[in-house]
């Protein structure tokens, strides 16, 4: 990697933006501005919850959205069964914008109930509304175990639910919804999508993708910053590689059962 030439450093860029061109009265808090700082610390760190402070960015969202292979696969599944759905009451577990309570109530259901611990739940709330579904859906913002639902143990007919991560498993989010199944759904006719996930997992070696992450280092921008090879190893990576790297005698298969997992 090259630095970048830049041939005339002299040269004045002109903004072609007007501005701010709101209202101005008091558009600067003089007084809250002239208030003794606090001192930065990070003594009340443990008061945030980064996991789900991270579901409170609208770009995380937008990202998941346009993932129309996940989006269209479960919209098949939902609104393609509205005999499964139909006068059935629904538990959407991290409903994020409600995208899958929307489905469900679209397929028939009675009511869904819909869980999220960021704060995407409001927003989520606000769809629902405007969409015309707030007597189908009900937003609750809260951690799953905490909340007092009006249906007692056993009372959701189906269970919905978004919770894979990287490598199948990741985010940890597969714990909540196993303990919403045992305490909520139906023990006799209830129902969990998904049921069942298939991770196929394979060991390979890649020299060339090893090498090139650390020799990148070695010249960025013209700087030699070789010191940070050192530990890029030492973090887990997540990335693609071609098919043609995966020996297909060397896969192996983890079969997931959510129904009757412990």
């Amino acid at each position: 990697m090259k630095a970048p030439v830049i041939e005339d450093k002299e040269i004045t860029v002109v903004s072609g933006e007007k501005g701010f061109t709101g209202n101005q009265e008091k558009w600067f808090d003089e007084e809250r501005y002239n208030k003794p700082k606090e001192e930065v610390t990070f003594e009340k760190a443990g008061e945030h919850d980064y996991y789900f402070g991270s579901y409170s960015s609208h770009h995380i969202h937008e990202e998941m959205l346009k993932d129309s292979v996940r989006t269209l696969t479960y919209q098949a599944a939902i609104e393609g069964n509205p005999e499964d759905f139909k006068d059935k009451v629904v538990l959407d577990i991290g409903c994020g914008t409600g995208i899958l309570s929307i489905f469900a109530a679209r397929a028939g259901a009675k009511h869904v109930y819909a869980v999220d611990n960021a704060e995407i739940a409001l927003f989520a709330r606000e769809i629902v509304k405007k969409n015309g579904l707030e007597d189908k859906i009900t937003v609750y913002k809260g951690k799953m175990e905490e909340i007092e639902f009006p249906f007692g143990e056993g009372g959701v007919d189906i269970i919905i639910s978004e919770w894979m991560g990287y490598y199948l498993l990741y985010e940890s989010m597969l714990d909540c919804v196993l303990w919403a199944r045992d305490k909520y759904l139906n023990k006799d006719t209830g129902k969990m999508l998904p049921d069942r996930a298939q991770l196929y997992v394979a060991a390979i070696e890649d020299s060339e993708y090893k090498n090139e992450k650390k020799t990148f280092w070695e010249n960025v921008y013209g700087v030699d910053m070789s010191v940070m090879s050192g530990g890029i190893f030492t973090d887990p990576m997540v990335d693609t590689v071609p098919s043609s790297a995966v020996m297909s005698d060397s896969c192996c298969i983890l079969d997931i059962d959510l129904v009757n997992m412990k």
